[in-house]
């Protein structure tokens, strides 16, 4: 609220100078409230002589009833030419003025640090506003007022922050279309905000590749090649217009905006010294399963001649964009080398079903004319208008255009020759086949020549068969077409659009099916579009192998510079996960189909992406995997991936093994931390093992609804953290092993406002889960997950009730729930508006331990 004596002051300039404009000095007070930020911001002649931050405004400044707090108010100190003159206000009435105030048990100053400090020696709590003018030779040279509040007490909430997330809360500005300077000011008013709330933990998550990072423990050239690349796409200036010509945020510009503050060693030392000054301790999140969201961002990159060097991912650290092979799961295929199975993992031949015109083709190619080429290549079909990354003879990087690079990047794409074709009733069998290792992708095109094409079905179906007569599965096979037009552009993979979103291989499958589900056809021409088939690459950037020494590393060595820095003190490991990568084959009521034959049906199916065809090196030598029929490891199974896979008895034998591997990679690593960083408090999300699962779904099968009939099974998928937890990569932390440990199980949650009976019976059965800690040796209370950010966007202040009665319930578990974790902290801390006067956003605890109190 303002002063009344100023706010008229404004009314007053602005009658004057504009006159009829403003019929009455009210509609110039109205005008003047509006404007509010940027003339109680500073009044300062030059806005670069400013001292105040302006962010002081954005949130309130919260003392301690019965103690001390401070605040930074200003980069340094004060000038010594000026001076400070304070005005405290209630209601626009003066309750005190001067260069030091006491007034009702408070003491206020401003000292020459900049520093704003409160005392309360007693209790007793009210808000006011607090004018701040800094006079400069008789003249006031800024003025600011502020709005002051008592704190809350301390809450048992922690946030978990997504640290993208928060800076685009704080820094995106919308108009301009960029990011402001990512300042120290921002970041305390950010802070403030959870002083309001009494929140004083943040679980931060900086992205894979942490925004805090030393450059010194990475080899310099790996260093290096990665700053270089990350600066060619920071200062492409046509990639920038691009993303500026229309409002919407992009992905590469916050992304663009990441990789600045992780070259600028002063951005964590804003974050953290803010924090710490603030009192907000933070906690270092790690997530085993998320080290480079190839789902969404990846980047090709050439050599000048056009040699294709690598995919730079933005969003991975060094060692996982350059080492995969070191810290990567391994494919199948490697698997199998790794066993002496060589034979069954290396292609031989294809089948691809219902072909038409493929007699024609035969008799072509065996004139010695061939009508298909194949081509061994390790990048798929690219958008030429998008942009890629290209080495110049010095060593610097560039972004540029595709189409500049193009024909010298597809002349460097090996061809197969001898390749033998023949037509057996509509099926063309391809045999011969040598793809040499560094090749992702068979991509099979038309000649140039070619009479007659043949014509190929939407819902594809090619059959990869081994040297050694086994089925090589679990692959991508999708069509890639090459018109300039947008839709068929969309279907190839691009390297960063002239727009700044994205589209990697993810996409492109899903818009080729979509394109033909909206077209009708049901068969399209491979003189339009090439076969694309994706066998993937040796080791996955996309997870980390944690028995691996090497892998670990990564997060010892990122803990190890972020728990060095001020504020930050504990470690926090969640499932989140987006390793759900690209799919062109489904499972559904069918069986294991083409992802395009339930697409174009509209019936349910589960997505079998390829990243379900890699595995830690280790079960090369797990004797359950070695002596399985080979296609149980090579072939998708029906079923495979639906439901929770934690027991030897399960016929999926490929998933079972793999989660063992998995949880005695998890296991190591949380062995290391302990090690690495003694009397470090170490947290580990544990998601709900199989059998609650199973226990919940039977009670919903025949638990009453209260307005008539059942749940039901299905309703479990609204109760369960869904949102941290990708069962197909993360179940292996449900099966880790914490004896002779102390790290804290964390309780993976629930999401959203489930109904009363089966949020009760689930939470049940989570207690019951964990009651022996998985052999850790921590005792006490445990943090709850709890993804209800989506509540908060809900106009219905029924489901604000619904979720403060879930968090009252959830907390009534004294002696196993002693912390609730909300899910994620820039919807929490925007979003939740500040009650008017003393109030705070979690009072509503209070109310409930006074009725737990009072209840016999």
């Amino acid at each position: 609220m303002l002063p009344n004596d100023f706010i008229f002051d404004v009314a007053r300039r602005f009658k004057n100078r504009f006159g009829n404009r403003f019929h009455s000095i009210p509609w110039a007070i109205a005008v003047a409230l509006s404007l509010t930020a940027s003339f109680t911001s500073s009044i300062a002649a030059n806005a670069d002589d400013t001292i105040l931050h302006p962010q002081n405004l954005d949130s309130p400044f919260c003392y301690l009833a019965g103690g001390f707090r401070s605040w930074p108010l200003m980069e340094g100190a004060i000038p010594e030419q000026d001076q400070v003159l304070l005005t405290a206000r209630r209601n626009g009435s003066i309750v005190a003025q001067g260069s030091v105030l006491e007034f009702d048990g408070l003491r206020v100053e401003v000292d020459r640090n900049g520093l704003l400090n409160i005392r309360a020696a007693n209790s007793e709590e009210a808000a006011f506003q607090l004018e701040i003018k800094l006079e400069r030779q008789g003249n006031v040279h800024e003025r600011q007022v502020l709005t002051v509040r008592p704190a809350p007490p301390k809450r048992p909430i922690s946030y978990v922050s997504d640290l993208v997330d928060d800076l685009i809360r704080i820094y995106w500005n919308a108009e301009t279309r960029t990011f402001k300077p990512l300042s120290k000011g921002g970041f305390d008013q950010y802070f403030r905000r959870l002083q309001s709330q009494g929140v004083n933990r943040l679980i931060v998550w900086q992205s894979p590749f942490p925004l805090i990072t030393d450059p010194q423990s990475f080899p310099k050239p790996d260093w290096e090649r990665f700053a270089k690349q990350a600066r060619a796409i920071i200062d492409c200036d046509e990639l920038t217009a691009g993303m500026q010509a229309t409002p919407q945020l992009k992905s590469y510009q916050w992304l663009k905006m990441m990789m600045e503050a992780r070259l600028t060693p002063e951005f964590g030392k804003n974050y953290t010294k803010s924090a710490s000054e603030h009192g907000i301790s933070l906690t270092a999140s790690f997530r085993p399963f998320e080290p480079a969201l190839t789902k969404y961002y990846e980047i090709p990159v050439f050599d000048a001649d056009g040699s294709y060097l690598w995919n730079f991912l933005p969003a991975a650290s060094p060692t996982v964009n350059f080492h995969p092979d070191e810290v990567g799961f391994a494919h199948y295929r490697e698997i199998l080398r790794e066993m002496g199975r060589t034979d069954a993992a290396e292609l031989d031949s294809i089948e691809i079903a219902g072909i038409e015109n493929s007699g024609s083709v035969v008799q072509q190619q065996q004139t010695g004319m061939p009508a298909l080429e194949f081509l061994a290549s390790p990048f798929p079909p690219l958008d030429e208008t998008t942009f890629v990354l290209v080495r110049s003879a010095d060593g610097n990087f560039h972004l540029q255009r595709f189409a500049t690079i193009q024909s010298r990047a597809e002349a460097r794409i090996p061809r197969l020759h001898g390749v033998q074709l023949r037509v057996v009733d509509d099926r063309l069998i391809l045999k011969g086949i040598r793809l040499p290792q560094s090749a992702r992708y068979l991509i099979i095109r038309a000649a140039d020549d070619v009479e007659e094409s043949i014509e190929l079905p939407v819902v594809l179906r090619v059959s990869l068969l081994a040297t050694a007569g086994n089925h090589l599965g679990r692959v991508n096979s999708y069509c890639s077409l090459r018109g300039d037009d947008a839709p068929s552009r969309s279907t190839r993979v691009a390297g960063i659009p002239n727009n700044g979103l994205y589209r990697t291989s993810f996409q492109a499958i899903e818009n080729g099916i979509d394109l033909f589900r909206k077209s009708g056809a049901s068969r399209w021409s491979l003189a339009k579009g090439d076969l694309v088939i994706d066998l993937g690459d040796r080791w996955s950037v996309e997870m980390i192998d944690l028995e691996r020494a090497a892998a670990r590393q990564i997060a010892l060595q990122q803990l190890r510079t972020i728990l060095a820095t001020d504020a930050f003190d504990e470690i926090f490991i969640n499932t989140r996960s987006h390793t759900q990568l690209a799919a062109s084959t489904a499972d559904g009521a069918e069986g294991i189909q083409p992802l395009a034959y339930y697409r174009l049906k509209g019936t349910n199916y589960a997505h079998y992406g390829i990243d379900r065809a890699y595995s830690p090196i280790s079960v090369a030598e797990d004797t359950a995997l070695t002596a399985l029929p080979v296609e149980q490891i090579t072939t998708w199974q029906k079923g495979e991936w639906q439901e929770p896979c934690e027991t030897s008895e399960s016929p999926f034998v490929w998933r079972y093994r793999r989660n063992l591997a998995v949880a005695r990679g998890i296991r190591a690593l949380l062995g290391d931390f302990e090690r690495e960083f003694p009397g470090v408090r170490v947290r580990a999300v544990i998601p709900q093992s199989a059998a609650v699962t199973r226990s919940v779904k039977d009670g919903l099968e025949t638990m009453r609804k209260p307005e008539g009939g059942v749940f039901g099974r299905d309703y479990f998928r609204h109760v369960w953290g869904s949102l941290n937890h990708i069962p197909s990569i993360g179940e292996g932390m449900t099966l880790v092993n914490l004896s002779e440990l102390s790290v804290e199980p964390v309780f993976l949650g629930i999401r959203y406002l489930p109904d009363e009976g089966p949020f009760s019976l689930f939470v049940n059965r989570c207690i019951a889960d964990l009651q022996q800690n998985r052999g850790s040796s921590f005792t006490g209370p445990r943090s709850f997950f709890y993804e209800a950010q989506e509540t908060l966007r809900v106009a219905d202040p029924k489901a604000a009730r619904r979720r403060e009665e879930i968090i009252c319930k959830l907390l009534a578990h004294k002696t196993e729930i002693g912390e609730v974790i909300l899910y994620e902290a820039a919807d929490w801390i925007y979003y939740l508006s500040l009650p008017p006067n003393s109030s705070s956003v979690y009072d509503f605890l209070d109310r409930c331990n006074a009725r737990r109190t009072k209840a016999p």
